[in-house]
């Protein structure tokens, strides 16, 4: 057993109240069965209760337990890199991806099953039949079908009887009701278990109640709330109505500018921090940056927005997004925040590849915050490139896709991306940044087995960055078409390319870029047998990689220096190369999921 396996669950930010029984029956479950799904409705504290047992049962799972969303989810394919990349598995090639898998002991919490039921069922029905090692606990409205799944239906809290007035529903609203400053709730208990009753124990129904106790008493609650449920009508399910209604209520309570910020922040995927929201929310008529603070913190008090524990950033939960983003398209405005959103996710994630790329001469400790930050904004990325789609902005849609590709290498998911912005019309698109687009889609293209379309697209956007002045993405569009012309044997093209690159990055003293050559260079000679120069090109690209402080390129040097030693007969370099490249990607995992409070 581990005392300490890793993990990246995010920090609790309270208490947690209750469901004491379920924990322990499903801490259990976990070590018999390879798939647990938590069903009930929304607001029940499905993804609440699965982090908590999740979390208890982190000593059992020496490979770690890791958090997915759901919502990343987008195609069972190249689905495997969600789970595989949580699990701190980097390898471009699915095939492989999966096979690092296959014997992982370790737990994968996929949450939010609702978002593409189908094609998580089809992701975890493949890892379970493929994958003997990992074990998955799901949440989701409703099973979803796989085979050995285990469904585990969870209630709403206890609620206040006779025999026990202090039932965990009563419990939480209390605790709650606390922290928000309300002062007597105690000596009103009668009236907090009829907020409990009417609210059939909703457990984020309760504390959206329970922060407004500071304003309004207990009894006015239960009244207020109350009189809503008899008059509502609506043909829903009773615990969906009633979390309607609670949402409804706390939404109309708010002033008018925190509204409109509220469902302005539903353009949001995932976490967001206090300077993407004044970005994208703000637009100096309505609602002003300076305002913005303010506002979040009222939103917060309200419990409608959710801060981490650690790392300055917040979210929506679930409900309130859906909720806040239908009130953002009968307003109208839904386009407008789309653009922006779509826009200041683009110009940060280039900040983050501008400030962290190969070849700054700046510290590694200084560059991976801004990788940290790129992997906290993923999510963001790829409903900005849906958008970029939709609305046809090809422009900063291949900015966004080549940035993405550049800070966190996603190769399998690019490929979609980049498809789908090359097929819009590209008048007015800058050549180069066409080009790059076609590095990226050949990229992906190739190592998703389709080596002849990926040839041609890679000469093609070659030509045409030779065009243009040199910049740090000349380097990158040139570094990927050397992967991409290596990996389909065009030798001649890719030692022509080579050459260019390595003339083009000495001219403008441009370490990454050389350090890139050199590696190629390896890989070259490596292919035709030429160990003792595929050693010294070696060497090279390992003194270029410390000069240039990347933590990244120095793990690729050393890594293909162990193939080299590896070829060689010296099992002993290879090992020590070998292991030291690993620990320089672990390094760098670990770094990387500690965000947003989540701790390794």
């Amino acid at each position: 057993m581990i005392a300490h396996a890793p993990h990246n669950l995010p920090a609790e930010p309270d208490r947690f109240v209750g469901r004491a029984l379920d924990v322990a029956a499903l801490s259990a479950l976990l070590r018999q069965e390879r798939v647990i799904t938590l069903i009930g409705a929304a607001g029940i504290g499905k993804t609440r209760l699965a982090l908590r047992v999740a979390a208890r049962a982190a000593a059992w799972f020496p490979d770690g337990v890791w958090l997915v969303e759901a919502a990343r989810v987008r195609d069972p394919g190249p689905a495997v890199t969600e789970p595989a990349e949580a699990l701190g598995v980097r390898d471009e090639r699915a095939g492989r991806l999966f096979d690092s898998l296959r014997e992982a002991r370790a737990l994968v919490v996929l949450d939010g099953c609702d978002h593409g039921r189908e094609r998580c069922a089809s992701l975890v029905a493949e890892l379970v039949a493929g994958c003997p090692g990992p074990r998955f606990l799901l949440t989701c409205r409703e099973p979803l079908c796989v085979p050995g799944e285990l469904v585990w239906r969870v209630p709403p809290l206890d609620l206040p009887d006779d025999d026990r007035p202090d039932a965990e529903s009563v419990q939480l609203f209390a605790e709650r009701a606390a922290a928000a400053g309300a002062r007597g709730v105690s000596s009103g208990m009668a009236d907090v278990a009829r907020v409990c009753q009417v609210l059939d124990g909703l457990p984020l129904a309760l504390e959206l109640a329970a922060a407004r106790t500071a304003l309004l008493s207990p009894g006015r609650i239960a009244d207020r709330l109350g009189l809503l449920v008899r008059r509502d009508r609506r043909s829903l399910p009773h615990r969906q109505r009633v979390l309607l209604l609670a949402v409804e209520w706390s939404h109309d309570l708010l002033q008018p500018k925190e509204r409109v910020l509220l469902r302005r922040l539903s353009v949001f995927a995932g976490g967001f921090d206090l300077g993407l929201a004044e970005r994208v929310c703000a637009d100096g008529g309505i609602l002003r940056e300076a305002e913005v603070p303010g506002l979040l913190t009222g939103l917060l008090d309200a419990s409608l927005v959710r801060r981490h524990a650690a790392g300055g950033r917040y979210r929506l939960p679930e409900t309130i997004r859906c909720y806040a983003a239908e009130r953002l398209a009968e307003a109208g405005e839904d386009a407008c925040l789309r653009d922006r959103h779509l826009e200041a996710v683009c110009e940060e994630m280039e900040r983050c590849h501008e400030a962290g790329r190969p070849g700054r001469r700046t510290p590694w400790s200084e560059r991976l915050p801004h990788f940290v930050r790129a992997r906290g904004l993923l999510d963001d990325c790829r409903i900005a490139v849906d958008w970029a789609v939709e609305s046809g902005a090809p422009a900063l849609g291949l900015r966004l896709a080549r940035a993405v590709l550049a800070v966190r290498g996603q190769p399998a998911e690019s490929v979609g991306w980049h498809e789908r912005l090359l097929a819009l019309d590209l008048t007015g698109v800058p050549a180069d940044l066409v080009a790059a687009g076609e590095v990226g889609l050949a990229y992906g293209l190739v190592l998703g087995g389709e080596p002849a379309a990926a040839e041609e697209l890679v000469v093609r956007a070659v030509e045409e960055q030779k065009r243009h002045p040199y910049t740090h993405w000349t380097g990158v569009t040139y570094g990927v078409a050397l992967t991409v012309l290596l990996r389909t044997g065009q030798s001649e093209r890719a030692l022509r390319c080579m050459e260019e690159l390595e003339a083009a990055a000495t001219a403008h003293g441009d370490v990454a870029g050389l350090a890139t050559v050199r590696i190629a260079q390896l890989e070259l000679a490596l292919s035709k047998g030429q160990l003792r120069y595929a050693r010294r090109r070696g060497a090279e690209a390992l003194a270029l990689a410390r000069e240039s402080g990347h933590c990244r390129t120095l793990a690729r040097a050393l890594t293909r220096l162990g193939a080299v030693a590896e070829a060689a007969g010296d099992l002993d370099g290879a090992a020590l190369a070998a292991a030291a490249g690993t620990a320089l990607r672990r390094s760098e995992e670990a770094a990387l999921r500690v965000l947003d409070g989540e701790r390794a």
